[in-house]
C-alpha cells in the first residue's frame, strides 16, 4: 500500500480531489477516497466497515497519521457522496492527462470492453437510477445491474476511459452511444489518433 501511496503523490490525486469538490479537514475527501482505492488495489479488499481494521496493518499510519476511528464506514460514504458523476469525470482526466505526462503514457487502445455487475439493491429503492434489471451475465436476472465500460492501453492495461450506465441496455446498444463520447475523451487524455 505504501508503494502505491507513494505513486499518487506525483499525480496529485489528493490535492486534485480537493480541487474538484472542496475538502478541507483531516483525512479530506481526497485521503478517504485514495485509501477506500488503494484497498481495492491492493489484492485484500474489505468492506467499508472494515477497512479501518485493514488500515491499521498496513503503512497508512506512517502516511495518513489520524486515529482509526475517523476512518468509519460512515465517514468514508460521507466523503464519496461528496463527488457527483461531472465530479468523477473532471477527476478522472485530470488525474488521467497528469499520468499521460508524468508516467509517459504513449500507448494505443487496444480494448473498449463493456459488462454489467449485479447489485444487491432492494427492488422497492428507487432512489438509485442506474441499476437496471437486464441481460445477467452473473445469470442473476432477479437483481438490478449497472453497465460499465472501460478503454486501456494495449501495453501496461492504463485505463484511459470509462463510463457507468444503466444496467438495461445490450452491450451493442452501449459501445454505439459511446463512440462520440470515447473518441473526445481519448482526445482529451492525448490518444486521440
Amino acid at each position: 500500500m505504501a508503494v502505491l501511496w507513494q505513486r499518487a503523490r506525483p499525480l496529485e490525486v489528493v490535492p486534485t480531489i480537493a480541487g474538484v469538490v472542496g475538502g478541507r479537514g483531516r483525512p479530506s475527501v481526497g485521503e478517504y477516497l485514495l485509501l477506500a482505492a488503494l484497498n481495492r488495489a491492493v489484492g485484500d479488499p474489505c468492506s467499508k466497515p472494515a477497512c479501518a481494521d485493514w488500515s491499521e496493518r498496513t503503512r497508512r499510519t506512517r502516511l495518513l497519521p489520524v486515529p482509526a476511528g475517523q476512518l468509519s464506514s460512515q465517514r468514508v460514504w460521507d466523503a464519496r457522496d461528496q463527488v457527483d458523476g461531472t465530479a468523477v469525470q473532471t477527476l478522472f482526466h485530470q488525474v488521467a492527462q497528469r499520468a499521460r505526462t508524468h508516467v509517459g503514457v504513449q500507448d494505443q487502445v487496444v480494448a473498449v470492453n463493456t459488462t454489467n455487475y449485479v447489485t444487491s439493491i432492494a427492488s422497492d429503492n428507487g432512489r438509485p437510477t442506474l441499476p437496471q434489471r437486464g441481460h445477467s451475465q452473473a445469470k442473476r436476472h432477479d437483481l438490478r445491474q449497472v453497465g460499465r465500460a472501460l478503454a486501456v492501453t494495449q501495453r501496461d492495461q492504463r485505463p484511459l476511459f470509462h463510463e457507468v450506465d444503466a444496467g438495461n441496455r445490450t452491450d451493442a446498444a452501449t459501445v454505439d452511444a459511446l463512440v462520440p463520447q470515447l473518441l473526445r475523451e481519448l482526445s482529451d487524455v492525448g490518444q486521440g489518433r
